[in-house]
C-alpha cells in the first residue's frame, strides 16, 4: 500500500515537473517487487502450514481445498 501511495506520488510529481521518469519506473519497480514479496511469503506461509500438517500425518482434502481458495486469483 505505502509503494502504491509512493508511486502516486512520484506520478503527480512528474505531472508538476518535480520528478522525472526514471522516479516514475523506480517507483514501479518498487511496486511490484513489494507486490513479488509479498506472494512469496504467502507462498512460503501456506506451504508450511502443509508441511506441519503432513509431518504430523493430519493433512487431509479439507486442507488442501482450503489452500486452494488462497491460491485463485485476487482482482486489484
Amino acid at each position: 500500500v505505502s509503494t502504491q501511495a509512493q508511486l502516486d506520488s512520484t506520478k503527480l510529481g512528474l505531472e508538476v515537473g518535480v520528478r522525472t521518469s526514471l522516479d516514475v519506473l523506480n517507483a514501479e519497480q518498487q511496486v511490484l517487487s513489494a507486490r513479488r514479496d509479498l506472494a512469496a511469503a504467502r507462498y512460503a506461509y501456506l506451504l508450511s502450514g502443509l508441511s506441519l500438517k503432513a509431518a504430523d500425518g493430519s493433512l487431509g482434502p479439507a486442507d488442501l481445498a482450503a489452500i486452494d481458495l488462497h491460491l485463485k486469483p485476487v482482482a486489484q
